[in-house]
């Protein structure tokens, strides 16, 4: 169930339409849409040349991508809603896309394992928190306390980009100095932990038990 949650929230995000979709085409001008994905070809540096039979495929999934966009876009209710868009990914499906960048690990049932660090555990939780004083949004980029983004090309280690971006954000928060850590270190590094596999994917939670266990000394830039 997890697992499927998170797919369907980087289909969301990364703005790609499954061929399964209810089809739902706005009126768009051909020759519009075919001048935005020659764009995109410029733009992503994509190998596609017109008149060949890729082209037209990839043309037609990038024309599905934007219908879905706009279908996206109209649930919008405020300001703050999530706007929808072309990415480097609009050219693919999102078979293609799992494929290429979607981990297919398994994470363990046993209680012993650090995959059970996921299960709820009510009895961390003893303080009572008020939520009026919580503000609508934080934007914690203005407050100097995230590092840059950073692409992890086809490797699987979202697990280890987002444990050390959490890491370095804890520290500057609770000391005011951000500082970059080793993402490679802990992809390289952490390899047959628990369920970590490098480039082959892994979780959050048994990355950062193993920073608990394991490493002693982190590597700063």
């Amino acid at each position: 169930m997890a697992i499927n949650l998170v797919i369907q929230f980087v289909f969301v995000v990364v703005v790609l339409l499954n061929s399964t979709f209810i089809q739902v085409y706005a009126n768009y001008d051909a020759s519009l849409v075919e001048k935005e994905f020659n764009h995109f070809i410029k733009k992503y540096n994509k190998p596609y040349k017109e008149g060949d039979t890729e082209y037209d495929t990839r043309l037609k999934i990038f024309e599905w991508n934007l219908e879905h966009h706009s279908k996206l876009n109209s649930n919008r209710t405020d300001n703050i809603s999530a706007i929808y868009g072309v990415t480097k990914f609009s050219d693919l499906t999102p078979q293609e896309f799992e494929e290429r960048y979607l981990s297919s690990i398994k994470l363990g049932n046993d209680i012993t394992e650090p995959a059970a660090l996921h299960y709820p555990r009510p009895w961390l939780f003893t303080t009572e928190l008020s939520l009026k004083d919580i503000p609508l949004k934080v934007d914690w980029r203005k407050k100097g306390v995230v590092t840059p983004v950073k692409n992890q090309h086809a490797c699987g280690g979202c697990w280890a980009f987002s444990v050390v971006e959490t890491v370095e954000t804890m520290s500057a928060i609770n000391t005011g100095d951000l500082r970059e850590l080793s993402i490679q270190e802990v992809i390289d590094c952490s390899y047959g932990f628990s369920s970590l596999s490098g480039c082959e994917g892994g979780d959050t939670c048994s990355a950062l038990l193993w920073m608990l266990k394991v490493l002693s000394d982190i590597t700063w830039f």
